[in-house]
């Protein structure tokens, strides 16, 4: 690897497990990281691929060491053709971003991506990572769903092109069928659209020619129904000075006729309308006040019904005479019935004296004869009683008779007068000076009169108004039905262009899916020709990592790799048996752990062989590449790596201490590598590095 890059030494501070500026030298040399878990080993292999790349493989991983208050940084200090660079990285405060700057070996610094342009990590397994500098991809980027093993393959055998074409050539004629689909929903679409509104169209234009709204039989143009439009502006508004009219759209003419005949109503039957409104609420005081007026006139004939009555009862005297005379009737019957009272106690006076002949009178005192006394005495009780007694009551009577009819009058009067107020007070609520002269004139049934014949009147022009509206409104529905038959006619004279450019469409469309076809019959082709590349090279690269399997494994039964040939392109192991004659092929999940987990390292080792290698390697990272191995597996790994860092710098981390340090001698030279030792790691100091 004469012009790739090698690690010298490096230095790294606050990533991950490390917190205090912490340095290994490598010189050039292989890393042999050896320890427990949980020391640090991990923390130096995963930050010499953050520094490199700025990533450590891992989603959403936190680099920067919590308890440190100090920069997150990686310095990597590399040679190439004997000169040395410098690539220091540090993570941006607040960010999962950070910062590469790479000084070349005269002080200058250079862009990462200038010098290193196709340097890429390439996960094989778990912790596993090739640093490697890519082939140059004429075609811009390489296929991105191949795995590590399929990246590798394809790379050694100088198919990356043909791969990445293929690949383009999958996305290209998926994404073509999706949009051919996309195209296709789109087409059909709009087709169905554009027949459903021609036939709407069509039905639409039917009906208005089943009932025409014009005279005869000849389709009108477009400037015929505009003329219509115009005179039946004019005619509802013959007054209209706007002169706008002219340069008008038919549809523009048709709002005008509905604002011209909106005006006009509101100009003539909107006020008629307010005046008959206003008659009626006037005819509707006025019948209140008439029926207040025929009140009056009833209550005024009952009064002089009531005072004629009252003066038949009176009989010529006044009321305060003819109560004198009672007066006076009253007290002669009182005087009378005080003598009728003494002849009667003189009477009994009488009857109880001794029988005398002569005795003197009780009332007088003059002497009279016994009998003719009591004759005297009987007759003054007796005079005139029955006939005062007679008079009296008549002329009680007649008083009675005349005080309940003056009564009467009185309250008819009183009722009157309310009334008469309640007719001042509606007249005057009225406010109509002609109702107040007419009532106070006698001429009020006149003045109702004259009021209805108004009314009349305003109805019968409210009548004629709504004849002449609802004839304007019939010509105004049709000509509005005949603009809407002008305006289908317009549309569908549209969409006959619009249909015709929809065939083109639909051609355009029809062409892009042959393009589409013929880009598929490309796909198929070259598709065919990588399979027949890699069903005739398959072959050998399986001998070759059926080689390097054996020899890390060492398995009893299945002792072969061959590549599934139905599965090609697509590049997939599968294991025999050589011991088995049936030929049986198996998944290679059939394998143990220990089987499983050389598999991942055996392209790399397999393929780095190669004379003309199509990537070149500069660096192998792995992270406990041991886990399932017994010793005898240990051994061979090891002496696989020795013969792969004849050609590479490899750095692996492993808790097999005890067994590396027996067997790093026996196949490594030891100015070849390094052995460091990560101990008594703690959250504040970070690892103690013992390098050896």
């Amino acid at each position: 690897m004469a012009d790739g890059f090698r690690i010298e030494r490096i230095s790294i501070e606050g990533f991950k497990g490390f917190t205090k500026a912490q340095e290994i030298e490598l010189k050039n040399r292989h890393v042999f990281l050896l320890g427990p878990n949980g020391k640090g080993k991990s923390s130096i292999v995963e930050a010499i691929r953050w520094g490199l790349f700025g990533s450590t493989g891992r989603r959403n991983d936190v680099v920067r060491n919590g308890s440190y208050s100090g920069e997150c940084r990686v310095v990597i200090d590399l040679s190439r053709d004997s000169n040395e660079w410098n690539l220091t990285r540090v993570l941006i405060p607040g960010s999962g971003e950070s910062r590469p700057e790479l000084v070349d070996h005269l002080g200058e610094v250079r862009n990462i991506r200038d010098v290193m342009p196709q340097i890429h990590s390439l996960d094989a397994g778990e912790g596993a990572h090739i640093i490697f500098a890519a082939q140059t991809a004429p075609l811009g980027r390489p296929p991105e769903d191949l795995s590590p093993f399929e990246k590798t393959v394809i790379g050694h055998l100088g198919l990356t092109d043909a791969s990445a074409f293929v690949s383009h050539l999958d996305t290209f004629v998926k994404e073509q069928g999706e949009e051919e689909t996309r195209l296709a929903r789109l087409v059909d679409d709009r087709r169905d659209r554009l027949a459903e509104r021609i036939s709407q169209l069509q039905r639409q234009r039917g009906a208005i020619l089943a009932a025409r709204p014009w005279d005869g039989e000849l389709l009108p143009s477009v400037a015929e129904t505009e003329d219509k439009a115009k005179d039946l502006i004019k005619e509802i508004a013959p007054d209209n000075s706007d002169d706008e009219s002219g340069a008008m759209r038919l549809d523009a003419l048709v709002d005008k006729v509905d604002r011209v005949l909106e005006k006009r109503i509101g100009l003539d039957r909107t006020p008629l309308a307010e005046n008959l409104a206003r008659l009626d609420q006037d005819l509707t005081e006025l019948g209140a006040i008439g029926d207040i007026l025929t009140t009056i006139g009833s209550k005024k004939a009952r009064l002089q019904e009531a005072e004629e009555a009252r003066d038949k009862d009176l009989n010529g005297v006044s009321l305060e005479e003819l109560r004198t005379r009672f007066e006076s009737q009253h007290r002669s019957a009182g005087s009378v019935a005080l003598r009728r009272r003494l002849g009667e106690v003189a009477a009994e006076l009488i009857c109880r004296s001794d029988d005398v002949d002569i005795m003197s009178c009780p009332i007088c005192g003059t002497d009279y004869d016994r009998n003719e006394l009591g004759d005297l005495i009987s007759g003054l009780s007796q005079n005139d009683d029955e006939q005062n007694a007679a008079k009296l009551r008549e002329t009680e009577n007649q008083l009675n008779a005349a005080l309940e009819a003056d009564g009467q009058v009185g309250r008819l009067r009183e009722d009157l007068r309310e009334c008469e107020d309640a007719l001042s007070k509606a007249v005057a609520a009225s406010g109509d000076a002609k109702l107040a002269a007419a009532i106070s004139g006698g001429h009020a049934r006149n003045y109702f009169e004259a009021v209805k014949q108004q009314k009349l009147s305003i109805e019968k022009q409210i009548d004629g108004f709504e004849d002449w509206l609802k004839s304007v409104q019939t010509r105004v529905a049709k000509l509005r039905e005949e603009a809407r038959f002008q305006s289908i006619q317009q549309s569908l004279k549209y969409l006959k262009d619009v249909e015709e450019e929809m065939q083109s469409a639909e051609q355009s469309f029809h062409q892009f899916v042959e393009f589409g076809e013929s880009v598929r019959g490309i796909q198929n082709s070259v598709r065919s020709t990588l399979i027949q590349q890699l069903r005739a090279k398959a072959p050998s690269v399986a001998n070759k990592l059926t080689t390097v399997f054996c020899a890390l494994t060492k398995h009893d039964y299945s002792d072969r790799l061959i590549i599934d040939d139905e599965k090609l392109p697509k590049l997939e192991l599968l294991v025999a048996s050589s011991s088995d004659t049936s030929g049986t092929l198996h998944p290679t999940g059939v394998l143990n752990g220990q089987a499983e987990s050389a598999l991942a390292l055996v392209p790399h080792f397999a393929l780095s062989q190669a004379e003309e290698a199509p990537t070149e390697v500069y660096l192998v990272l792995l992270d406990d590449p041991t886990r399932a191995f017994d010793r005898d597996h240990i051994e061979i790994l090891i002496e696989r790596l020795a013969d792969l860092g004849k050609r590479v710098q490899v750095v692996v981390a492993t808790q097999e201490t005890e067994t590396f340090r027996e067997l790093l001698p026996k196949f490594f030279e030891q100015e070849t590598y390094v052995v460091v030792e990560p101990q008594d790691w703690s959250p504040i100091d970070g690892p103690t590095l013992v390098i050896q």
